[in-house]
């Protein structure tokens, strides 16, 4: 499926991704895909969109436990 404008999807279905480690390691690790590259227009910063799933629920979760044990992939 491919999503052509992501601003059409409802905000409170989608996990905006500031963070380039974490990014790094949902797309490469977790092979989950983002729909949009979005930049901050102040800061300039790249942001990654993804749509909330139950996979990104459980990834996210495995990357704060990872940072509380240091056990970083990043």
């Amino acid at each position: 499926m491919k999503i052509i404008n992501s601003q059409d999807i409802d905000k409170e279905n989608i996990f905006s991704c500031f963070s380039p480690p974490l990014a790094k390691f949902l797309v490469e690790v977790k092979n989950i895909h983002f729909i949009d590259i979005q930049f901050n227009e102040v800061t300039h910063k790249k942001c990654w969109v993804f749509c909330k799933s139950d996979l990104l629920s459980r990834s996210l979760e495995e990357w704060r436990e990872r940072g509380r044990t240091n056990n970083k992939i990043y």
